[in-house]
């Protein structure tokens, strides 16, 4: 109820007070109905993760992920509820790209990234298929990066190795619109349009999206480079006289081709 209540910081200092009066009620009484969980914590992350844009807030995910681990990190419990998986994780993750603001981007990014490398150490170190990086992981820690001076290029890495992941054998792993749109953005942003579109062109045309095609539009415009531009809205056209409405250009992809040119 305090997470959804809007209230940022406050809200998230009434979680962790309620967390650690739970916990303090646990240790007095020895009731079994108020053992803490993961889920315990897991609300309490996400409640900093929604704070605010300071990066105190991610800091304090970070600080209850710690927190999780010593209880956590080695159980063996039959309860999933008692045992850590990639969700906090990617919580606290998703707690930093929320800070990933103009010169913080780098910052944000460096900082979820090495939560993704403890989550993958932890599942290497235990054997816990739950705490294994998903798509949600990387997309997590894309966002970040996004916009940092080296978005692009740590974009491209990280797609890579989802890629990699999936490959050998991590189906929660593989990347997917979502995913590739971030990887788009980013790109675009860091001047990479001509990777930008080649991961763009290998997305089957019923996953694409007006979202993604004025992406393209922004790259090219920001180039000047016209010619690709006006294509790509041709292209949109095309797909919308096809059916696919999700393709069909807006004000927004006109402006863009209009300034390219």
């Amino acid at each position: 109820a305090w997470v959804n209540s809007g209230k940022g910081v406050e809200a998230a200092e009434r979680c962790e007070s309620l967390k650690n009066r739970n916990i303090s009620l646990y240790k007095s009484t020895g009731y079994a109905e108020l053992r803490p969980n993961v889920l315990l914590f897991g609300v309490v992350i996400d409640a900093w993760a929604k704070a605010n844009e300071e990066e105190e807030s991610a800091e304090h995910a970070e600080r209850l992920l710690d927190e999780a681990e010593k209880l956590f990190l080695h159980s063996h419990s039959s309860n999933p509820n008692e045992r850590l998986s990639n969700i906090v994780y990617n919580q606290v993750i998703d707690a930093w790209s929320r800070r990933s603001k103009d010169e913080a981007g780098t910052v944000a990014g460096i900082r979820a990234e090495s939560i993704l490398r403890r989550m993958m150490d932890n599942f290497r170190n235990t054997g816990n298929e739950y705490m294994r990086p998903d798509v949600i992981s990387y997309t997590g820690v894309i966002k970040a990066y996004i916009n940092s001076p080296i978005g692009g290029e740590k974009a491209l890495e990280l797609l890579d190795e989802m890629n990699d992941e999936w490959m050998n054998g991590n189906k929660a792993a593989e990347p997917d619109k979502k995913a590739k749109s971030v990887v788009i953005d980013a790109c675009i942003k860091s001047g990479l349009s001509n990777e930008a579109f080649r991961i763009f062109s290998g997305i089957v045309d019923s996953e694409k999206s007006i979202v993604m095609f004025n992406t393209i539009l922004t790259g090219y415009k920001n180039e000047g480079r016209c010619y690709e531009a006006e294509s790509v809205l041709r292209k949109m056209i095309s797909l919308s006289d096809e059916g696919y409405s999700n393709c069909s250009p807006n004000a927004l992809s006109y402006y863009l081709c209009i300034v390219a040119l």
